[in-house]
Protein backbone atom coordinates (compact mmCIF):
# COMPACT_ATOMS: atom_id res chain seq x y z
CA UNK A 1 0.00 0.00 0.00
CA UNK A 2 1.77 3.29 -1.03
CA UNK A 3 1.18 6.57 1.18
CA UNK A 4 1.39 9.91 -0.04
CA UNK A 5 3.20 12.31 2.26
CA UNK A 6 2.58 15.63 2.92
CA UNK A 7 5.20 18.71 3.68
CA UNK A 8 4.28 21.17 6.40
CA UNK A 9 5.76 24.16 6.10
CA UNK A 10 5.20 27.06 8.25
CA UNK A 11 5.40 30.78 6.71
CA UNK A 12 8.67 32.51 7.40
CA UNK A 13 7.27 35.39 9.03
CA UNK A 14 5.90 33.77 12.11
CA UNK A 15 8.04 32.15 14.64
CA UNK A 16 7.17 28.33 14.73
CA UNK A 17 6.77 26.67 18.65
CA UNK A 18 9.90 23.81 18.24
CA UNK A 19 7.46 21.57 19.61
CA UNK A 20 4.92 22.08 16.88
CA UNK A 21 7.92 22.36 14.18
CA UNK A 22 9.14 18.43 15.62
CA UNK A 23 5.57 17.31 15.89
CA UNK A 24 5.13 18.11 12.24
CA UNK A 25 8.13 17.21 11.23
CA UNK A 26 7.61 13.51 12.96
CA UNK A 27 4.49 13.83 11.00
CA UNK A 28 6.21 13.90 7.87
CA UNK A 29 8.34 11.36 8.65
CA UNK A 30 6.50 8.66 10.68
CA UNK A 31 2.62 9.68 10.43
CA UNK A 32 1.17 6.89 11.46
CA UNK A 33 2.85 6.66 14.21
CA UNK A 34 2.67 10.30 15.34
CA UNK A 35 -1.37 9.97 14.35
CA UNK A 36 -1.51 6.86 16.77
CA UNK A 37 0.73 8.34 19.45
CA UNK A 38 -1.11 11.52 19.09
CA UNK A 39 -5.21 9.58 19.34
CA UNK A 40 -4.08 8.06 22.44
CA UNK A 41 -2.81 10.52 24.54
CA UNK A 42 -5.96 12.76 23.34
CA UNK A 43 -8.38 9.79 23.98
CA UNK A 44 -6.80 9.39 27.58
CA UNK A 45 -6.86 13.10 28.55
CA UNK A 46 -10.82 13.15 27.28
CA UNK A 47 -11.77 10.30 29.63
CA UNK A 48 -9.39 11.66 32.34
CA UNK A 49 -11.29 14.81 32.03
CA UNK A 50 -14.71 14.16 31.53
CA UNK A 51 -14.63 12.33 35.13
CA UNK A 52 -13.31 14.72 36.62
CA UNK A 53 -15.67 17.09 35.15
CA UNK A 54 -18.56 14.56 35.62
CA UNK A 55 -17.57 13.66 39.36
CA UNK A 56 -17.13 10.09 38.93
CA UNK A 57 -16.31 8.48 41.97
CA UNK A 58 -12.69 6.42 41.07
CA UNK A 59 -12.87 3.20 43.55
CA UNK A 60 -9.79 2.38 45.69
CA UNK A 61 -9.05 -0.06 48.16
CA UNK A 62 -6.20 -0.69 50.73
CA UNK A 63 -5.18 -3.88 49.35
CA UNK A 64 -4.98 -3.57 45.86
CA UNK A 65 -1.93 -3.17 44.13
CA UNK A 66 0.73 0.20 44.23
CA UNK A 67 0.03 0.50 40.42
CA UNK A 68 -4.05 0.43 41.38
CA UNK A 69 -3.29 2.94 44.03
CA UNK A 70 -1.34 5.47 41.90
CA UNK A 71 -3.68 5.78 39.17
CA UNK A 72 -6.84 5.73 41.83
CA UNK A 73 -5.11 8.98 43.33
CA UNK A 74 -4.45 10.12 40.35
CA UNK A 75 -7.93 10.42 39.45
CA UNK A 76 -7.02 7.58 36.34
CA UNK A 77 -9.97 4.81 36.05
CA UNK A 78 -9.22 1.47 33.59
CA UNK A 79 -11.66 3.11 31.27
CA UNK A 80 -9.54 5.97 30.57
CA UNK A 81 -6.38 3.30 29.87
CA UNK A 82 -9.19 1.42 27.49
CA UNK A 83 -9.49 4.65 25.59
CA UNK A 84 -6.12 5.06 25.28
CA UNK A 85 -5.27 2.02 23.56
CA UNK A 86 -8.40 2.53 21.44
CA UNK A 87 -7.06 5.79 19.97
CA UNK A 88 -3.68 4.12 19.65
CA UNK A 89 -4.76 0.60 17.98
CA UNK A 90 -8.05 1.33 16.37
CA UNK A 91 -8.98 4.83 15.71
CA UNK A 92 -5.90 6.45 14.51
CA UNK A 93 -4.81 3.58 11.82
CA UNK A 94 -8.47 3.17 10.73
CA UNK A 95 -8.71 7.04 10.42
CA UNK A 96 -5.17 7.06 8.41
CA UNK A 97 -6.34 4.04 6.00
CA UNK A 98 -9.70 5.74 5.61
CA UNK A 99 -8.46 9.37 4.59
CA UNK A 100 -5.72 8.27 2.54
CA UNK A 101 -8.40 6.09 0.64
CA UNK A 102 -10.49 9.86 0.35
CA UNK A 103 -7.63 11.34 -0.87
CA UNK A 104 -6.83 8.85 -3.59
CA UNK A 105 -10.24 8.90 -4.73
CA UNK A 106 -10.53 12.79 -4.99
CA UNK A 107 -7.20 13.15 -6.20
CA UNK A 108 -7.43 16.20 -8.46
CA UNK A 109 -11.13 17.21 -7.94
CA UNK A 110 -11.48 20.83 -7.01
CA UNK A 111 -15.07 21.54 -7.20
CA UNK A 112 -17.08 22.49 -4.54
CA UNK A 113 -19.36 19.58 -4.97
CA UNK A 114 -16.28 17.28 -4.54
CA UNK A 115 -15.39 19.15 -1.47
CA UNK A 116 -18.87 18.90 -0.35
CA UNK A 117 -18.58 15.03 -0.69
CA UNK A 118 -15.26 14.89 0.50
CA UNK A 119 -16.60 16.28 4.06
CA UNK A 120 -19.53 14.01 3.75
Amino acid sequence: MSTSTTVYVAPRSTKVNPLLAAYLARLTTKPLQTKMATAGVLCFLQEVLANHIAGVPIPSSKNAPAHERALAAAKVNARALNMAAYGFFISAPMNHVLIGGLHKMFAGRTSGRDKLLQLL
